[in-house]
């Protein structure tokens, strides 16, 4: 096993190069694309190494536009808190998801983050042992690019996880000051979780370096086994099944989805390229070359000693030339340098139908209102898919870790989670509540309703229900005695109870 540990995945191996130009635009930023050099910005015919890496790479701008699209829409998932409901511990674990102290709050913030920016993200249910007794249950959050290799059995069940784990080790110093070296040498690390007939057990590797002996055929890596294996048990019994749990951003299938923000980063590809050649145009032409022309005068020319007669240039300086000598300034003339500005505005007003936010042309028309709005209906569609696949893997991965925690499984279908799809700030205005308010006193409007309004224009405190909200009203208030029970009892929020709004979604 240990030959083809690091062995990738077909589909992995498809989508590993649009993965790292992802993660580059949209996490990296100016530096680490500079860094790539002519992966992203090719050197242009005829031109050296050296005017590439000192003048056309760092003139070259590189702005965060891909950067902003991930977090504004993930900001957007993530906008209102998430909710685990549940067995009575699930509380403690909302404080502790992952064993280290993050909140559940935090990790699905994360979590979307990653849907938004690669379209894939998998949750591994673990559990630790130390000094004899098992930890309670945990989760861990794998990205796409570690997610190295799956496979499934022929009955569909999961029987492989290749996870890739990298780390960073410090050698110890026998006697020294300090019993450490301060620098940490990165070890690559991979987790393999795997079914052994109807048993669960996970394998840890890692990359080990060999010296050659006397330096013959020098250093030698190879991946082995560290340790024997481990059985994973709830109650003293292996588990048979991975806890392992994927999400993309359409569905739970192991498919690889589409980053959703690809054709984002490749508009921005697109642009970071044209800004190169429009930068370097402006380098070239925008300051005026002197030029001198007369009779005996050339580049090379010397004065009586020899020495290259050196011809200073500015407004402080004299320019003495011979008769009939000439002298001007040389500048360039045509619309190159506007073709690829023009060029650049259009690419920005493609990244804003493409990404979260709008990025418009300087002093270009405003979008229309209506095709604004089309164009935010198809992009939260996109959004709410994301939220909806995210509130089901998270909602299974719950009921995993109670399940595992000693809770019958039959009884695990009262946990679950519930992530927000409410994107839009949709605040109700103070006219609007002042409007809302004299219906319910004219009698034309239910409380039920009023409530109703005030809830969803996000205008009351999180988890208010109507009997409180019909409680904390002042008592001199004449609002409630104007109101009909009939009337109340006829509404049919209030006969068959409020159900989730289209701010929420529920697995």
């Amino acid at each position: 096993m240990a030959a083809n540990v690091d062995y990738k995945h077909p589909q992995y191996q498809a989508w590993e190069k649009r993965w790292n130009r992802v993660r580059l635009f949209t996490q990296g930023g100016r530096d680490e694309v500079k860094d790539a050099g002519e992966e992203f910005l090719p050197k242009p015919t005829g031109m050296s190494a050296n005017d590439y890496r000192d003048v056309y790479l760092k003139h070259t701008p590189f702005s965060g536009y891909s950067d902003q699209t991930v977090s504004a829409l993930a900001g957007a998932c993530a906008r209102k808190p998430a909710e685990l409901r549940g067995q009575r511990f699930l509380q403690k674990f909302q404080e502790n998801v992952d064993g280290r102290n993050m909140t559940f709050e935090s990790f699905k913030s994360i979590l979307l983050t990653e849907m938004v920016r690669m379209g894939r993200v998998g949750v591994m249910v673990d559990q630790e042992t130390r000094g004899g007794r098992r930890s309670r249950p945990y989760w861990s959050m794998y990205t796409a690019e570690s997610i190295w290799n799956w496979g499934h059995a022929d009955n569909g069940d999961l029987e492989l996880v290749v996870l890739y784990e990298p780390t960073y080790r410090r050698k110890r110093i026998e006697g020294g000051a300090i019993p450490f070296e301060l620098e940490p040498d990165l070890v690559n690390r991979w987790r393999v979780l795997y079914m052994d007939g109807r048993v669960y057990r996970a394998q840890i590797f890692e990359q080990q370096t060999s010296v050659g002996e006397g330096g013959a055929g020098g250093d030698q890596t190879s991946i082995q086994p560290v340790g024997g294996p481990i059985t994973p048990k709830r109650m003293n019994k292996p588990l048979n099944h991975i806890p392992f749990y994927i999400a993309g951003a359409r569905d739970r299938s192991w498919d690889v989805d589409r980053p959703p923000v690809l054709n984002v980063v490749d508009a921005h590809w697109d642009m970071y390229q044209r800004g190169a050649d429009y930068t370097h145009a402006l380098h070239m032409t925008s300051n005026p070359m002197p030029w001198a022309a007369a009779q005996g005068l050339r580049p090379d020319a010397t004065d009586s000693q020899g020495n290259r007669i050196e011809v200073k240039w500015g407004s402080g300086r004299f320019l003495t030339l011979p008769d009939g000598g000439k002298a001007g300034l040389l500048e360039v003339t045509g619309n190159g340098a506007e073709t690829n500005r023009e060029a650049i505005r259009d690419l920005k007003t493609e990244m804003a139908f493409l990404g979260a936010e709008l990025v418009p042309a300087q002093g270009g028309p405003t979008e229309a209102t209506q095709t604004h709005q089309l164009r935010q209906t198809g992009r939260t569609a996109n959004l709410v898919t994301i939220v909806h696949t995210a509130t089901d893997l998270t909602t299974e991965a719950a009921r995993e870790l109670v399940w595992w925690d000693g809770v019958e499984r039959s009884r695990t279908q009262t946990t679950k989670t519930t992530l927000s799809d409410d994107l839009v700030d949709s605040k109700l205005s103070a006219p609007d509540i002042v409007a809302l308010l004299t219906a319910v006193q004219a009698g034309k409007m239910p409380l039920a309703q009023w409530f109703y309004n005030l809830e969803r224009g996000e205008r009351l405190r999180p988890g208010t229900t109507l009997d409180q909200f019909k409680k904390e009203l002042p008592d001199e208030d004449d609002l409630i005695d104007d109101l009909d029970d009939r009337e109340l009892s006829n509404d049919p929020l209030v006969q068959g109870g409020r159900q989730p709004g289209a701010g929420a979604t529920e697995v």
